[in-house]
């Protein structure tokens, strides 16, 4: 029940944070463009993510200052994190180009494995050395995944939601005492932000100070749950599947056929779906529901039980092939 209470607590203040943002966003004129690239037929503030890195700073201090049990290397992660969440601010103002934006996620990747990871690591030419540089790489990827899954109202949102519970849910279930409380606060920010997010008369956009956050925090705690074996890589390739693979397979299709396949554009699957549709939330709740009910499943086996971890691979991925190869980017508009 005092997770609920706080859960809620902490909802509570991210929708009255969001909010007031709200106001200060449609003054200073952060509004989202209207072009052929976006899904959306009327202007709206964003940037609202910004709130996130505040909230979650602020109650690590609190922990600190209750003694509340917790690895003190977050409040510096708290600080990395909420850089990387004002240059994502400066981003949906600015719109930076794409080298920069690649260059500043590299940074905070490698910041990440320098963080969690031994030195040792980093001095040793050998094996270690390119593990490490694959590593980054796949950080780097799972950042724009995030991003990426930001094109149609509500879905980045309710997939970190996901991705944060589930974690939070298993090591609650793994240990009682010990559950990842990281994962508790930022589930519970993401809650907050969907009330707004859902909301037809004070919508607000997370935009790339939100997703960027919450893609920073996401590789940190997978990393760190991988390196100290609370959970495991199967674990996080199953909850992750659906956002990397058709993420992979959409920015796959545009380099092999679209000029400047790197620009801005509007041809994920989901984002196809959702064209055809005329309803962004009908999808976004159609792709959560599937996390819920088959990937989540999956995760949950691929713990606390012996089935081969290549048939859990194969039946995670599979569904998103199959959605991709039908609503995927050679169906596109854009």
């Amino acid at each position: 029940m005092i997770y609920v209470i706080i859960g809620l607590a902490i909802a509570i203040t991210t929708y009255i944070l969001c909010f007031f943002y709200r106001k200060v966003a449609l003054k200073k004129g952060v509004i989202a463009d209207l072009n052929s690239r976006t899904l959306h037929d009327e202007a709206t503030p964003k940037g609202g993510g910004i709130i996130f890195p505040i909230i979650f700073a602020f109650l690590l201090l609190l922990f600190l200052f209750f003694n509340i049990k917790f690895d003190t290397k977050y409040i510096f992660v708290s600080i990395l994190a909420l850089s990387l969440s004002i240059f994502g601010l400066w981003d949906d103002y600015r719109d930076v180009s794409a080298a920069v934006k690649f260059a500043i996620q590299a940074m905070f990747s490698f910041f990440i494995l320098v963080i969690l990871l031994p030195i040792e690591i980093f001095l040793s030419v050998n094996l270690y050395l390119f593990l490490s540089a694959f590593v980054l790489l796949l950080l780097i990827w799972v950042l724009n995944s995030i991003n990426f899954m930001d094109g149609i109202d509500g879905l980045a949102s309710s997939l970190c939601f996901f991705y944060f519970f589930s974690t939070f849910l298993i090591s609650y279930i793994q240990d009682p005492s010990e559950p990842h409380l990281k994962s508790f606060i930022i589930f519970s920010i993401c809650l907050g932000f969907l009330a707004i997010n859902f909301s037809k008369t004070n919508n607000l956009f997370m935009g790339d100070a939100g997703s960027l956050f919450l893609g920073f925090m996401l590789c940190f705690i997978a990393i760190e749950t991988i390196y100290n074996e609370s959970l495991s890589i199967l674990y996080w390739s199953i909850l992750l599947s659906y956002c990397l693979t058709e993420t992979t397979l959409t920015t796959l299709y545009r380099i092999l056929y679209i000029d400047k396949w790197y620009k801005a554009h509007r041809s994920h699957a989901y984002q196809n779906l959702a064209r055809i549709s005329n309803n962004h939330w009908k999808i976004t709740v159609l792709i959560l529901l599937y996390h819920l009910i088959w990937l989540f499943p999956l995760a949950y086996l691929s713990i606390f039980s012996t089935i081969n971890s290549l048939y859990l691979i194969i039946l995670s991925i599979i569904p998103t092939l199959i959605f991709n190869m039908t609503f995927g980017p050679r169906f596109s508009s854009s």
